[in-house]
């Protein structure tokens, strides 16, 4: 718990000083002037009919995933340049693919709303190819991106309100999956999957 509130701290202090800077431009929606209630089915339409506007939740969790992936994007590719074994950076590149395609469908349905999107970190790669981590503690890194693209995407699932953004939600989910399935068949054929715990197998022990 004293973790969690330092890194809240810390958080507050670092968009404190972006905003200072100007460099924290997060999406500005209006505030609302009064109550309304939705009344027509519509509300949820979004492949064959006029589009709504987006909800300010759903603004939100947009810019969120693309935050999220101009980050993941910038990590894989620093990665991509130092990593020595052919297999692992092919398995980056194929994630670095990934986050840039996420970023661009992202920012493209702000963008036709006229909603200010996140910048990319591309600029902030440097030009190193000397590696500062094992490959195996490159992959560990690079796993953990999917968690918590796993984790973005759920909660952006809960509250967005548009058929057409919970498929594509729900169709990146799916392509994260099988990226996720293969990082493990790589890790088990490099050798770098930890066996975690197993329960009691009572049948087992019943024998």
């Amino acid at each position: 718990s004293e973790f969690v509130d330092d890194l809240q701290y810390m958080d507050e202090q670092l968009t404190q000083v972006l905003n200072s800077t100007g460099l924290y431009t997060p999406p500005i929606v209006p505030y609302p002037e009064s109550i309304t209630f939705v009344k027509q089915q519509s509300f949820l339409a979004g492949f064959f009919t006029e589009k709504r506007s987006l909800t300010v939740m759903e603004v939100r969790h947009l810019f969120q995933n693309a935050l999220s992936n101009a980050l993941g994007k910038a990590l894989l590719t620093g990665f991509m340049q130092v990593v020595q074994a052919p297999k692992l950076k092919d398995y980056l590149v194929r994630g670095q693919k990934m986050a840039n395609e996420y970023y661009d469908t992202f920012t493209d349905i702000l963008r036709n709303e006229d909603i200010a999107i996140p910048s990319t970190l591309d600029g902030e790669v440097t030009a190193s190819t000397e590696s500062p981590f094992s490959d195996k503690l490159i992959m560990s890194h690079a796993s953990l991106l999917i968690p918590i693209g796993f984790d973005n995407f759920g909660r952006a699932l809960t509250m967005v309100r548009r058929r057409d953004l919970t498929a594509t939600l729900a169709k990146m989910m799916v392509a994260v999956s099988a990226y996720a399935e293969d990082g493990v068949n790589l890790s088990i054929e490099m050798g770098w999957l930890e066996q975690p715990p197993l329960a009691l197998d009572r049948k087992e022990l019943q024998k």
